[in-house]
């Protein structure tokens, strides 16, 4: 395989794993050094606090390096002078995500040059991909999430209920249901110290605290049992005691068939 195919391969390799970009630099440092025969690599990024160097080691970009120049113009930039050396951007056709640095390289003509570019390029490409798997995880986030208290929505509540009431139904156990109604009219702070609170009493990985309404909150309890959605009750109302005055309705169901998760949260409302 001819060495530049070989380096393509290798950046692409590189770029396919599952893991943030960020983590396969280290992979692409080397292929980019093997093709220009550079004596050393450093990579930058841009970031919301400014340039960053991240490859070898991280730190501020030394204003006056290549690196910076390159980060400045967003083009490649060669030089000349001993020892030689080769900036290259890493951008997508919209955003520019960093640059290369190559220096102690060997001579290099055009068609190596572009290569070089290229490969940056697709470096540039998976950071495009990342940064909308992040926007689309954000958007998920936000159309899940209380924009007030932070903890989950009514959507997210009742896709987990449905999630759980299905574990529930295939492995025998019980889901917990509590409901907390905060008496009056609530000001904005309050509910915000209330899930607060109510976050700190739902302390395993899979239980979920909810506002469903303006002063309604659930907490879901997978696989607890009566005695032990009873204890959290008591831990709820003391922990909100000094804060509000609440209505707590437990609910506590070995699934069955022909019961709906929608059932018994209506139970649970009519009973508050």
């Amino acid at each position: 395989m001819r060495p530049e195919s070989k380096f393509v391969n290798e950046i692409a390799d590189a770029i396919a794993i599952r893991a943030p970009i960020s983590a396969a630099l280290p992979r692409c440092a080397a292929a980019f050094a093997l093709l220009a025969g550079a004596e050393s690599v450093r990579i930058a990024l841009r970031g919301a606090a400014g340039d960053e160097l991240v490859f070898p080691v991280r730190g501020p970009v030394p204003p006056d390096s290549l690196l910076a120049s390159v980060l400045a113009s967003g083009e490649t930039i060669a030089l000349q002078n001993l020892p030689t050396a080769l900036g290259i951007p890493i951008r997508s056709s919209e955003v520019l995500y960093g640059a290369i640095e190559l220096e102690g390289i060997a001579a290099l003509g055009p068609a190596s040059i572009a290569l070089l570019e290229s490969c940056a390029a697709l470096i540039g490409g998976r950071f495009d991909r990342d940064a909308t798997v992040a926007d689309l995880h954000a958007i998920t986030e936000r159309a899940l999430t209380d924009p007030l208290t932070g903890v989950a929505n009514r959507r997210a509540f009742d896709d987990a209920l449905g999630r759980e009431w299905a574990v529930g139904m295939r492995e025998r156990t019980p889901v917990a249901l509590l409901l907390i109604a905060v008496g009056g009219d609530p000001p904005d702070a309050m509910l915000v110290e209330i899930s607060r609170a109510l976050r700190w009493c739902a302390m395993r990985p899979r239980d979920i605290v909810a506002r469903l309404d303006d002063g309604t909150f659930a907490m879901l309890l997978p696989r607890t049992g009566s005695a032990g959605t009873n204890e959290i009750a008591v831990r709820v109302r003391e922990a909100v005691a000094q804060l509000a005055v609440v209505k707590i309705c437990v609910a506590v169901r070995i699934t069955e068939p022909g019961e709906t998760p929608a059932h018994v949260v209506a139970e649970a409302e009519a009973a508050l």
